[in-house]
C-alpha cells in the first residue's frame, strides 16, 4: 500500500468516524440534538440527517464507492453549514446539563467540525477523481468501471 492509499484510507476513516460519533448523539435525540433540530423538522429531520451521514460513512469506506460516499458527505456537510448559517447560528446554544434552564454554547465546535469534514471529504473526492470520472462514464453508457486493485 503506497502513501497515497494510506492517506486516503486515513481521511476516509476520519470522515466515517465523525459521522459515527454524531450518530450517537442524533439517534437517541439527546437534548443537544433537540436544540439543533427542534426548529428545522425535529426528530424526523435528525433521523434523515443521520441516515444520510451513515450511508455516506459506509460508502466512503468501500473502495468501489468512495466517490459516491465523498459526494454524499459533501452534500450533508453543505446542508449542515447552511443550517448553521441560516437557522441555528455558528455557535449552537444547548441547555446546560447541570441546570436545563441555563443555556451553554458549543463555541462553534459543531460548525468547525462541519467545515473540517467538508474539507476532508473534498480532498477524498479529489484523490479519487479519476474513479469518479470512470463511474460517471460507465453510468452514461460508456466503458464499464474497471475493478479496483
Amino acid at each position: 500500500m503506497n502513501a497515497r492509499n494510506v492517506a486516503s484510507l486515513v481521511l476516509r476513516v476520519s470522515v466515517a468516524g465523525i459521522f459515527g460519533l454524531l450518530a450517537v448523539q442524533k439517534i437517541p435525540y439527546h437534548a443537544n440534538t433537540q436544540a439543533i433540530f427542534e426548529d428545522i423538522g425535529g426528530y424526523p429531520a435528525a433521523l434523515a440527517t443521520v441516515t444520510l451521514e451513515l450511508v455516506a460513512a459506509v460508502l466512503i469506506l468501500i473502495p468501489r464507492t468512495v466517490p459516491v460516499g465523498a459526494l454524499l458527505s459533501i452534500g450533508a456537510m453543505m446542508g449542515a453549514i447552511g443550517t448553521h448559517l441560516l437557522f441555528i447560528g455558528v455557535a449552537v446554544q444547548f441547555p446546560s446539563t447541570a441546570d436545563p434552564s441555563v443555556t451553554e454554547s458549543d463555541g462553534g465546535t459543531l460548525f468547525a467540525m462541519a467545515l473540517g469534514t467538508l474539507l476532508v471529504s473534498g480532498i477524498v473526492l479529489a484523490m479519487h477523481r479519476h474513479q469518479a470520472v470512470r463511474m460517471v462514464r460507465s453510468a452514461l453508457g460508456g466503458t464499464p468501471v474497471p475493478a479496483i486493485q
